[in-house]
């Protein structure tokens, strides 16, 4: 799925288990602080085990990487398990557009 946001293109896809090093590496870079001061530190067995590739979508620019969010949907819901963005690419609108996108797609 391509998507426009303020100009530039970007290209959504469900990830594959060669994602995953991705996604621990931002997801431990953006939040081991949280994980450090809530939750008692990082647990790379806990993100082993809540990784899902189906549920996971990647967000590429000119097919690198900057970013992924995680949906879990059930039959009444969607569960959005985490958004994550590379440092270069926040404050540019992906996390709100990722976030109206998701409220669109659910409320079909």
């Amino acid at each position: 799925m391509k998507i426009k946001i303020n100009e530039s293109i970007f290209t959504i896809r469900t990830s594959n288990l060669k994602d995953y090093r991705y996604c621990y590496t931002l997801t431990k870079k953006n939040m081991l602080h949280y994980f450090k001061k809530y939750w008692g530190g990082w647990k790379p067995k806990v993100f082993r085990r809540d990784f899902n590739s189906k549920n996971t979508k990647i967000i590429l620019k000119n097919n690198k990487r900057v970013g992924y969010y995680v949906l879990k949907q059930e039959k009444k819901f969607t569960y959005v398990g985490n958004v994550q963005i590379s440092t270069l690419f926040r404050g540019k609108g992906i996390g709100t557009y990722i976030m109206k996108l998701i409220e669109r797609q659910t409320m079909k």
